[in-house]
């Protein structure tokens, strides 16, 4: 994210965040901060740990994995919460065959997320 500093004052980050190893997360928790302005607000959302209905999560992180990051990068945690998100299943299927994971009667998949929202210190 080089040339943006201090640029922006939100930041919407919906499944990027768990797709990184631990430094990966770090980094960019620190990246993001660089390229935010103080105040700005962190919308994150990233597969969690344990199962909805049954169905674990894909690239699954637990509380502690999102938590760390974000607060050794100084951002301030307003708000981490579990929650679910609903998805077609056929695209996932197409990127990963071997995955089997159960499908509704609408072909749709329901995974466990943590929705979390933080403030630029």
């Amino acid at each position: 994210m080089t040339g943006y500093d201090g640029r922006f004052d939100t930041v919407l980050d919906c499944a990027l965040f768990h797709c990184f190893d631990a430094e990966q997360r770090a980094r960019y928790a620190w990246a993001l901060r660089r390229v935010t302005t103080p105040g700005a607000i962190l919308h994150l959302m990233c597969f969690a740990d344990g199962d909805d209905d049954g169905v674990p999560g894909t690239l699954p992180l637990t509380e502690v994995q999102v938590r760390a990051p974000l607060q050794d990068a100084r951002w301030s945690i307003v708000e981490l919460r579990r929650g679910s998100v609903t998805f077609r299943a056929e695209p996932v299927a197409a990127l990963m065959p071997d995955l089997s994971i159960p499908v509704d009667e609408h072909g749709r998949v329901r995974q466990p997320i943590w929705v979390v929202r933080a403030v630029r210190t």
